[in-house]
């Protein structure tokens, strides 16, 4: 039984099989900072160092402005202006609970009869969608910048406007997310994707709530190293708690605390704890969580190159896409544990090929799961 506990206390977080949802073309809208702080573009008498991206929720349309500062009364300003640009104010809009979010920002959200919402500290994959389009965003802009004389200030509007004019054939049924709003067709196939989407999240929530009730018990996910609360492939669990009450989707534990219901993990009651001596089982998730944005980086690079490719491939596109932002290959490496294949093998979504024994190779290739 202990060796149990120790399995769910380590093992990486169950996967987000809940779907984004908007119920119709302006509601939601979600927002997230870039920080550029080790890359900063002078541009007149502005230095620019932070870029606001907005992504209505229904059509995957980008919107983003460069900022000096991440002040709650610059962050107004830029969202002011990305909602005055837009055909039609958002009805609500969603961020992490950051002081720049809050204040000035709020006030004026609510003065536009706007909602806002912060997402639950517990919920790791609450804002997936635009962490997954800044990813993106950022990759593309490194690109632009590698011609002599670009910034990724001055690349900035091009290469999002070039993510509007993109065809999203699963997403958005072949359009581009320019083309939603004047296409009736393609808003109605996707009101009806959203209504299957919203029927799975129903259904989901109602399985993971019965489970939880039957069993009374659960773990949530905790933080690790230096991280408050990590992303889908970077959580680990804490010890068991007892079930106070669940209610719309949020679990409250018999000490007062909430919990997202779709970031705990649902446990037999008669399940016990870890001894100290399972905790050496941690050192490779750290490692995972050290290493996490390398990793999501080398996700990003194999989907655009292809592959499989060698490590030494990976292991230059790295430097190159890191060296956009200022930052040093060797030392992000350091921290993972000094190895790029080992990197790979805790790494959901990569995996590597093997030397092959009926020829004279004798190094590996890394290659999408």
């Amino acid at each position: 039984m202990k060796k149990k506990g120790e399995k769910q206390v380590f093992q990486a977080v169950q996967p987000a099989r809940g779907k984004t949802v908007s119920e119709s073309l302006d509601s939601r809208w979600m927002m997230d900072l870039i920080q550029f702080n080790n890359k900063p573009v002078e541009v007149g008498r502005k230095t620019w160092r932070f870029v606001l991206v907005a992504v209505n929720v229904f059509d995957r349309y980008m919107y983003a402005l460069p900022l000096e500062s991440k002040e709650p009364k610059e962050v107004l300003e830029a969202l002011a202006k990305l909602i005055n640009t837009a055909p039609r104010k958002p009805n609500l809009v969603s961020s992490d609970d950051g002081l720049e979010f809050k204040g000035p920002v709020s006030a004026y959200l609510t003065r536009r009869g706007i909602a806002q919402k912060f997402k639950d500290t517990s919920d790791v994959n609450g804002l997936g969608l635009i962490d997954k389009a800044i990813q993106s965003l950022k990759v593309r802009l490194a690109e632009a910048t590698t011609v002599a004389g670009k910034t990724w200030a001055s690349e900035l509007a091009r290469t999002v406007n070039g993510f509007n004019n993109t065809p999203k054939s699963g997403i958005l049924h072949g359009a581009a997310p320019k083309e939603v709003r004047g296409n009736e067709d393609i808003r109605f196939m996707l009101l009806q994707d959203q209504a299957k989407n919203m029927e799975h999240n129903k259904a989901l929530t109602a399985r993971r709530t019965s489970a939880l009730q039957d069993s009374g018990n659960f773990r949530a996910p905790v933080k690790v190293g230096n991280n408050t609360f990590t992303k889908s492939y970077q959580a680990t669990y804490g010890a068991k708690k007892e079930v106070a009450s669940v209610k719309a989707g949020t679990v409250t534990d018999n000490q007062g605390t909430r919990h997202s219901l779709k970031s705990i993990q649902v446990i037999p009651v008669n399940s016990s704890e870890p001894g100290p001596s399972q905790l050496a089982a941690a050192r490779p998730l750290k490692k995972r969580v050290a290493g996490a944005d390398l990793a999501e980086m080398l996700l990003t690079l194999m989907r655009r190159e292809g592959g499989p490719m060698s490590l030494t491939r990976a292991a230059t596109l790295l430097k190159e896409q890191l060296r956009q932002t200022s930052e040093d290959y060797d030392e992000a490496l350091r921290k993972t544990g000094g190895k790029l294949a080992d990197l790979i093998r805790l790494s959901p979504g990569l995996k590597l090929i093997g030397k092959n024994p009926a020829s004279k190779q004798t190094w590996y290739y890394v290659a999408l799961v």
